[in-house]
C-alpha cells in the first residue's frame, strides 16, 4: 500500500542491493507504466491522497540467462488479480491483437476460457473467492502463464 502524505509530485526509491539476480519490476496501475528497478532505482509520479492505496504492484522474478524481463513477454503481456478480477495488460506491440485467455484450477481443470478483444487492458470477473488459479493468455506469438490469487 502507498498513501501520499500530500497531493503532488511523489518519488519511490528502490534499494535493490539484495536483488541482483532477480527482476524487480514496479507496475503503476493508474498510469499503466512499468519500471525495472534494477535499471532505474527512482520512480517519479504525481500522487493524490485520493489514489487507490493498491495503486502499485511489485513483481519479483528470477532473471534467466541474463534476460531482462522488460524485453520479453513480461513487457508484452502482464497478468494480475485485484479483488475478484483478473486483469490482462497488453503492451503496445500486442494491444491491437485478438487473443484468448484460459483459467485453470490447481488440478489443471479448465474453469473458464474467453476471447480477448484488442486493447490495452482486459478484465475478467471471477465468482470464486480465496482461490488460486493458473491463467494462460495467448495473443499472437506471445504466451503468458501466471499463478494468481482471487481474494
Amino acid at each position: 500500500s502507498y498513501i501520499p502524505g500530500a497531493d503532488g509530485e511523489q518519488t519511490l526509491t528502490a534499494n535493490t542491493q539484495y536483488f541482483h539476480d532477480m527482476g524487480v519490476i514496479l507496475e503503476d496501475l493508474k498510469t499503466k507504466k512499468t519500471q525495472n528497478f534494477l535499471k532505474k532505482k527512482v520512480y517519479h509520479f504525481t500522487g493524490s491522497k485520493k489514489d487507490d492505496p493498491a495503486r502499485f504492484l511489485l513483481h519479483f522474478g528470477t532473471l534467466v540467462n541474463g534476460i531482462d524481463p522488460d524485453s520479453t513477454t513480461a513487457s508484452a503481456l502482464s497478468v494480475y488479480a485485484y479483488g475478484k478480477t483478473i486483469y490482462i495488460r497488453s503492451g503496445q506491440e500486442v494491444a491491437p491483437l485478438r487473443g484468448k485467455v484460459f483459467v485453470y484450477d490447481l488440478t489443471g481443470r479448465e474453469v473458464m476460457h474467453a476471447n480477448l478483444a484488442p486493447g490495452m487492458l482486459s478484465a475478467i470477473k471471477m465468482a470464486a473467492t480465496r482461490t488460486i488459479f493458473i491463467v494462460k493468455v495467448v495473443k499472437g506469438k506471445y504466451v503468458k502463464t501466471k499463478k494468481i490469487f482471487i481474494q
